[in-house]
């Protein structure tokens, strides 16, 4: 029992934080398959130990995007908030606390290490979208939360500007908003460092329109972004075998 723990905590440790991409399920569901399907020793060889730690430590000192992250859903009560309304009185809206943010030290904003964004409220992994009044089970909603309207928000950085990001939407950035209904790159100037942009899920329900697009989202990755995550990704799992 106490390796099986000692398992568990270098494997979460491995992982890390932020915890917000698919291939972070991946290692959690390896670390499960491992601990229920595993070899089972009597030993353990120190050496492989101290192995495994070395690559699991090494995986932390490799180059990793950090990009400040704010959301919230655009619901105050039952009345819709609109993007207009939002930012006329930004700071009568404050955004929503997440686990992330939590375990981060950082209140209501979060790390995370990419941006892909849909215009389903779900991809902005806030807890508060399972409040009753928003599901199945709670009382019939006027909203239901597959079409609750949302705002993201990014602090500009330097990893923002370096990458850019591409998609369609509505957007408010540089004291104006833009609609775009294809998909478009994003770039950002080193004047913008400490700037906000915001992205809107709105009229989830509605098919797009010019004026009312379809949010979608991303981050701009060059090949050396790849080629870090291959072997942030690589020794993890090495380190954790």
């Amino acid at each position: 029992m106490l390796f099986k723990i000692l398992f568990i905590i270098l494997g979460l440790a491995g992982i890390g934080l932020p915890f917000d991409t698919a291939w972070h399920y991946s290692y959690a569901f390896l670390i499960t398959f491992i601990l229920v399907y595993g070899i089972k020793r009597n030993s353990i060889s120190t050496k492989y130990m101290v192995t495994g730690y070395c690559l699991l430590l090494a995986a932390y000192f490799v180059p990793k995007i950090e990009i400040i992250e704010q959301s919230r859903l655009l619901v105050e009560k039952s009345p819709i908030i609109l993007p207009q309304e939002f930012i006329k009185n930004i700071n009568s809206y404050p955004f929503s606390q997440t686990a992330d943010g939590y375990v981060q030290g950082l209140g209501k904003s979060r790390k995370v290490r990419d941006v892909v964004l849909h215009n389903r409220p779900w991809c902005i992994r806030g807890g508060y979208l399972n409040k009753v009044e928003y599901n199945f089970y709670g009382p019939p909603p006027a909203l239901s939360r597959e079409c609750l309207p949302f705002v993201v928000c990014y602090k500009i950085s330097e990893a923002l500007v370096k990458r850019g990001l591409s998609g369609q939407g509505l957007f408010y950035f540089d004291n104006k908003f833009t609609a775009n209904d294809t998909v478009e790159n994003i770039a950002f100037g080193t004047n913008d460092i400490g700037t906000y942009f915001y992205a809107f899920g709105i009229d989830t329900k509605q098919p797009p329109s010019k004026d009312s697009p379809h949010l979608v989202l991303k981050l701009n990755k060059s090949f050396q972004d790849l080629l870090w995550l291959f072997c942030e990704v690589l020794l993890k799992i090495v380190g954790l075998l």
